[in-house]
């Protein structure tokens, strides 16, 4: 058989927990997950590697994760990002 390639999944995600049960619920599905908690980490991230898809919580301990998005489409064009949010609405 032909071995799939592997999504690789950048979660940027602050809250342990959600970020634990996400991880574990993608990898059960065969996907390659990078967890970055903060900006500085999802920056770096962002930097180091490619990835197929990217999770981006707003609300992380040092900066709204929209920042990110400029540099994530720097670094790879075309990546989807799909924004998590528990804030009530938008800017």
């Amino acid at each position: 058989p032909v071995q799939a390639l592997l999504m690789h999944i950048l979660l940027i995600e602050d809250e342990a927990e959600l970020a634990a049960t996400l991880k574990s619920a993608l990898q059960r599905e065969r996907y390659v997950v990078d967890v970055a908690n903060t900006l500085a980490l999802a920056r770096e991230a962002a930097l180091c590697g490619l990835h197929d898809l990217v999770l981006l919580d707003r609300t992380l301990p040092d900066g709204d994760g929209l920042a990110l998005i400029s540099l994530l489409r720097e670094r790879n064009p075309g990546v989807p990002i799909i924004v998590l949010s528990a804030l009530g609405q938008l800017p």
